[in-house]
């Protein structure tokens, strides 16, 4: 019974370190912050894009809730947005659902780093939008 005992906990141990330790954990860890958009740009495919430099924050809180606030300029039309979400992640892909949003959105980690990050989505009918962060805190 002893040995059992002994046993079941080092089993147990382990399987906490390696969950705990999973890429999966380790990309939400390095995700979580505030994080400042750079760079947006929407490429389309029959019509012009957009694109602009520092258009507000996404802040990605460790539970997978977060904030976005945008602040730009579209076409001549001052847009102001603060929406609060949720997100999960895998090792390479992020995807947020909005509050009050029936959709989710899909981003593509393409570069992850200490204090940069990187994402690419599509929309399905070919038009492609790229994130540029940097992070705040």
């Amino acid at each position: 019974m002893r040995n059992f005992r002994a046993l079941f906990f080092a089993f147990a141990a382990t399987t906490l370190v390696f969950t705990a330790c999973s890429p999966v954990n380790r990309v939400t860890k390095r995700l979580s912050g505030d994080w400042e958009i750079t760079n947006y740009e929407e490429r389309k495919l029959d019509k012009p894009g957009f694109a602009s430099t520092y258009i507000g924050t996404l802040t990605l809180n460790p539970d997978q809730t977060g904030t976005r606030r945008l602040s730009y300029d579209s076409w001549g039309a001052a847009v102001n947005d603060t929406t609060s979400f949720t997100w999960v992640n895998t090792e390479n892909i992020v995807t947020i659902k909005s509050q009050g949003d029936e959709e989710t959105k899909t981003w593509i980690i393409i570069a992850l780093k200490r204090h940069k990050l990187k994402w690419k989505s599509t929309d399905g009918a070919g038009n492609v939008q790229v994130m540029m962060m940097k992070r705040l805190k």
